[in-house]
């Protein structure tokens, strides 16, 4: 089997991962409302149109595309070459936005398994990303 149909296969593999996430139970409010991942991120978006200030339009964005920057990280796994800095950037604004949750949401003791699991595939993502990066680096 080539690099190349591995490096395919561990993206498959990812991809479907982080797809089962959205249907995983991410937040569960006190009044028996759960949200899976997906009616999360909705929420997120609807969210983002309610901004007073740019400041706080800025962030909710940056939580909002904390998914897309998901799915560039494991797309970027097939690619030749590897940016260390695109990889680092895109890497520290996915682990700030997901781990904000954390930050929000930690005391209330409203996250579910979904969102640690979504954190934990996050930092897998930027590590596989760094690994391929410096083991593409040495075949050069």
């Amino acid at each position: 089997m080539t690099s190349k149909q591995k490096n395919i296969i561990l993206t498959s593999i990812l991809f479907i991962l982080f797809i089962i996430g959205f249907f995983l139970p991410v937040l569960d409010f006190s009044f028996g409302v759960t949200l899976n991942g997906f009616e999360a991120f909705v929420m997120q978006g609807v969210s983002v149109m309610s901004s007073e200030s740019y400041s706080e339009y800025l962030w909710k964005m940056l939580l909002l595309i904390t998914p897309v920057l998901d799915i560039v990280l494991i797309f970027w796994l097939l690619r030749k070459k590897l940016n260390f800095y695109a990889i680092a950037i895109v890497g520290l604004l996915v682990l700030i936005g997901s781990s904000s949750w954390l930050l929000r949401y930690g005391d209330l003791g409203i996250l579910r398994i979904g969102y640690y699991y979504w954190l934990i595939l996050n930092i897998l993502f930027i590590t596989l990303n760094l690994i391929q990066q410096r083991k593409k680096r040495k075949e050069d």
